[in-house]
């Protein structure tokens, strides 16, 4: 995947979650530039001035899993300051994030 499409991918996920009044950055990242190695997106948002940059590797992932990572990281923008403290709880909202990306990417028709 380009630079390009992923501009392209993060402005179409953004419209269908209705994110527009979001500012949001999103770049490609190395391994050595996420919070824990086994990230393969981060996203930093801060609801109060609706501002995000999201991270994704590109490396080991398809075109597939990269906009399933995009999804994953706007879900969370969407979802800011509602993610439990509790590592149980917070496990259980992480399914449920990956479980609503790949039903979003499903609609859209794409298959891994």
């Amino acid at each position: 995947m380009t630079t390009r499409q992923l501009s392209r991918l993060s402005h179409y996920w953004q419209r269908k979650l209705r994110l527009q009044d979001w500012q949001i950055s999103i770049a490609f990242a190395e391994q050595d530039e996420m919070h824990s190695s086994d990230n393969v997106g981060e996203c930093y948002a801060q609801l109060c001035d609706r501002t995000a940059h999201v991270k994704v590797m590109k490396n080991g992932q398809t075109d597939y899993e990269l906009e399933l990572s995009i999804i994953h990281e706007y879900l969370h923008i969407l979802f800011v300051d509602m993610a439990p403290k509790n590592p149980v709880k917070r496990s259980l909202f992480e399914a449920a994030i990956d479980q609503t990306a790949t039903t979003l990417l499903w609609f859209k028709g794409a298959r891994p």
